[in-house]
């Protein structure tokens, strides 16, 4: 077990402030194992694409290896997201977490801009792939 995810605090209760926090306290914990992982893969020469919640963006320019190469996407509309979080769960709009992940994109975009770390928004979707390759270069 990388990261012990019950600190006894309800998320409900921590304010937007305090869950971007946290966000950011679990990614820096996550760095230690996803730098691992990296690594075998640069060291078996396999190429490797991680994504997913938990990536702060000080991990890719921590390898000092011109072959990692990093993008953040965002989606910076809180509707989109409210619509995101009904498709796949269902229940009420849940406007506390869509304004969660609105502070958290915001602050990895400031993180990403200070890194000098590419971020794309992921709509228009036609366009995304054509985007990430151009931000990548």
């Amino acid at each position: 077990m990388t990261h012990y995810w019950s600190t006894g605090i309800d998320w409900r209760d921590i304010g937007v402030d305090g869950n971007v926090n946290w966000l950011i306290g679990v990614s820096k914990e996550m760095m230690h194992p996803l730098r691992a992982v990296v690594e075998r893969q640069l060291e078996d020469n396999i190429p490797v694409v991680i994504e997913g919640d938990f990536i702060h963006p000080e991990l890719a320019p921590s390898f000092e290896n011109p072959q990692i190469k990093a993008l953040f996407l965002q989606e910076p509309d809180r509707e989109q997201l409210l619509r995101n979080f009904m498709d796949r769960e269902s229940g009420e709009p849940q406007y506390y977490r869509a304004d969660i992940s609105i502070a958290y994109g915001k602050w990895q975009a400031e993180a990403c801009k200070q890194l000098g770390i590419g971020m794309i928004d992921v709509r228009p979707w036609d366009t995304a792939v054509a985007r990430a390759v151009e931000c990548l270069r």
